[in-house]
């Protein structure tokens, strides 16, 4: 893992609040960590991006969208280019700063559960890690092979680990813009549940 310290040093000096900050240094991992696939942060950043369109009308995610497709074509595997760090925290940095606050309209916890949604496999992957990690007791920040897209890379095969892991996030950016966010907050605790079933359903797909 690792942490854009001059972003998000003006990033909490803009906003000033720690939830929001704890889950934009949460993201910037997330996103760090889920580009040990070729091509699988990039898709996963589009249906993201496209579900957020959809929601705020943000033309600016278009643009996006356009610049993410063209590198896909260049990240597709067998990659002939890689984001490396910079270019995964800077899609980090677009989805938090477009993605999160233009569905946050309802508050801290309706932006949470939502981007945790639209994101949910770096979101499942990186608590997955942290778990393990803290578990094992080795080092937060080191770098392993154990995270569920080396797993699945392993089993199924490049191409056919990026399908399974877009098609995975691709339905719960369905199943957010069709019911979760329409949701009352009361009912919040509906989003653990397909938070839960995910996870469970990844374990038994590695």
């Amino acid at each position: 893992m690792e942490i854009c310290f001059v972003t998000a040093y003006f990033f909490y000096y803009k906003r000033k609040d720690p939830l929001e900050f704890a889950l934009f240094i949460f993201l910037l991992n997330a996103f760090n960590l889920a580009d040990g696939l070729d091509g699988l942060l990039i898709s996963l950043f589009i249906t993201g991006a496209l579900t957020a369109f959809l929601i705020t009308g943000e033309k600016f995610l278009l643009l996006c969208i356009f610049a993410a497709g063209v590198m896909l074509l260049i990240n597709f595997p067998p990659a002939k280019m890689y984001l490396g760090d910079s270019g995964a925290l800077f899609l980090g940095y677009t989805a938090f700063h477009f993605i999160y606050t233009g569905i946050a309209g309802r508050g801290f916890l309706y932006g949470a559960l939502g981007i945790s949604v639209i994101f949910l496999y770096p979101f499942l992957d990186t608590s997955w890690a942290v778990v393990r990690r803290l578990a094992s007791r080795k080092p937060l920040f080191g770098k392993d092979d154990l995270h569920i897209h080396h797993r699945f890379r392993k089993k199924y095969g490049k191409t056919a680990a990026l399908g399974i892991l877009f098609l995975f996030n691709l339905v719960n950016n369905v199943i957010f813009f069709t019911v979760l966010r329409q949701l009352p907050l009361k009912y919040s605790w509906f989003y653990f549940i397909i938070l839960m079933m995910n996870a469970v359903l990844l374990r038994f797909l590695w």
